[in-house]
């Protein structure tokens, strides 16, 4: 094994399109939505909701919850609402996990709870200041933060699908692929990661779970069934300082930010036909190394100072 990098190298965290097309093009979603109020955003951190809402945010709810949504979407999810519900629920909940990127100003986001009607599903209306949902597991399990970088918010966009409609399990193997790139000095690309997945999105809009290809499985669960994720989730609100990650120069959101009614179907993402070397050197990465790396030790890795010794280790182990 050849030198291998010891921190994430410098990859850009704006958004940017993947080179390759799938056999099956992307159905517009509609959710490109325009920018909208970004002023009205409140002061970065906690953003506590109005006194009119008509939830009481002071003690723990203990009514029947709605259950009746849009007929483009599962039941199963139209019963869900959000844990983070009261102003100490979030509070905590960022006092105990990292959202932002270490290099990230504290002004590009805001964070706040739901209201006992939100559901994960629903989109922002027109008076509503510009935000999106998050599952807290992403940041407490996948080690996943904001502002998205180009890989992310790239792999969405292809995907057409929002951050929350994509299932956790999917989350897994962006962020193992992710971090296999780190170890060895690489960014992570779209285009290197879908041409390993197919994606058959159901006829009413559920959890999105990526399929591996027949052959190129390239990592294992990090869990057979992920429990307890989706009733966690909150708001992530985009200031005026954040907009850049999320918006385009004409305004336009570069993923979904709420569920799309038209996820891609993919069954066969090809390789770029003139990839760039950088492209190249992914590719060639992933061909080299075994299959069906554990995705659980992967997360493992996030965090190590030294990931390349680490990385190793994990691979004799599994032998």
């Amino acid at each position: 094994m050849s030198a291998l990098a010891e921190s994430p190298p410098a990859c850009s965290s704006s958004s940017s399109s993947s080179s390759s097309s799938s056999s099956s093009s992307s159905s517009s979603s509609g959710q490109a939505s325009p920018v909208g109020d970004v002023e009205r955003v409140p002061s970065p951190g906690l953003v506590r909701e109005d006194a009119g809402n008509a939830s009481d945010h002071s003690a723990p709810f203990k009514g029947p919850r709605p259950n009746v949504g849009p007929a483009w979407v599962d039941p199963r999810v139209c019963e869900v609402s959000s844990s983070f519900y009261t102003d100490a629920s979030i509070a905590a909940f960022l006092d105990e996990v990292p959202v932002l990127k270490a290099s990230a100003e504290e002004s590009l986001l805001a964070f706040g709870p739901c209201s006992l009607e939100d559901r994960v599903y629903r989109e922002r209306s027109s008076t509503e200041p510009p935000f999106f949902f998050m599952y807290a597991c992403l940041f407490s399990d996948l080690h996943v933060s904001l502002p998205f970088d180009a890989f992310t918010a790239g792999v969405l966009k292809e995907l057409n699908v929002a951050p929350t409609q994509l299932h956790p399990n999917s989350w897994v193997s962006m962020q193992a692929l992710r971090i296999v790139c780190w170890t060895f000095g690489l960014c992570p690309i779209p285009s290197c990661f879908i041409h390993f997945y197919s994606s058959y999105p159901a006829k009413l809009a559920s959890w999105q779970l990526l399929v591996n290809r027949a052959g190129s499985v390239l990592f294992k669960p990090f869990t057979a069934s992920y429990k307890n994720f989706k009733e966690n989730f909150f708001k992530v609100y985009v200031g005026p300082a954040g907009t850049r990650y999320f918006f385009d120069e004409v305004g336009q959101s570069r993923f979904p930010l709420f569920w799309s009614r038209s996820p891609t179907k993919i069954s066969d993402w090809p390789r770029p036909a003139y990839p760039s070397e950088h492209e190249r050197l992914v590719f060639a990465l992933f061909d080299s190394l075994p299959r069906k790396l554990p995705a659980r030790p992967l997360m493992s890795l996030y965090n190590e100072t030294d990931r390349a010794e680490a990385f190793e280790g994990m691979l004799f182990s599994c032998t």
